[in-house]
């Protein structure tokens, strides 16, 4: 008998240690962490543009290739290397991508040179237009950090060097990819 009302309080114990530790202490432990997310900073968008008012990309590689696409009344168009209508849905996850890229973290305020960032002659260049009363803004990428996990990047409205993650590259790679193999949003046959 002594068992049973003995092995039934320590149920009992359990239950309550239990909805304090889930409730009343994990309640307070999410509260805190939330307040730490609130603290923590956001990365920066590199292009904090409306969609909406994006009216051309041009991306180069090198000074000797180009891709350069347009907002018609159709939607988008591929106007270099080739003239083609782009299917808009394919091509919403281009601008997600770059709408996505984010400055990481700054390097130097107001480098002496940009060359040993690689951004006295940048290997790639976003450009982005707007329409309206946006200014357009282009995004210079330079070398890659000695980390291989990010790469030395500027914009053309200052004179800041940052750092963007490495997958730019693999994005604009994919574009140049796609041309060259006739795939992509551009291309019905697509892959």
């Amino acid at each position: 008998m002594v068992f049973k009302k003995t092995f039934f309080l320590f149920l009992v114990l359990i239950a309550l240690a239990g909805y304090y530790y889930l409730f009343e202490r994990g309640f307070k432990g999410g509260k805190r962490e939330a307040e730490q997310l609130e603290k923590t900073p956001e990365l920066k968008r590199v292009f904090n543009l409306p969609r909406e008012d994006i009216s051309d990309i041009r991306i180069s590689r090198g000074s000797s290739e180009h891709i350069h696409y347009q907002k018609n009344s159709r939607g988008w168009q591929m106007v270099e290397p080739q003239v083609i209508q782009g299917d808009a849905a394919a091509l919403d996850a281009f601008l997600d991508d770059i709408e996505n890229i984010s400055d990481i973290e700054t390097v130097n305020e107001n480098p002496l040179s940009l060359t040993e960032f690689g951004l006295d002659n940048p290997s790639l260049t976003i450009a982005v237009k707007t329409r309206g009363h946006i200014p357009s803004k282009n995004l210079f990428i330079g070398n890659d950090h000695p980390t291989h996990t990010a790469l030395y990047a500027k914009t053309s409205d200052s004179p800041r060097v940052f750092m963007v993650g490495s997958l730019v590259r693999w994005i604009i790679d994919k574009e140049f990819d796609n041309i060259e193999h006739k795939r992509g949003p551009f291309f019905k046959t697509g892959g």
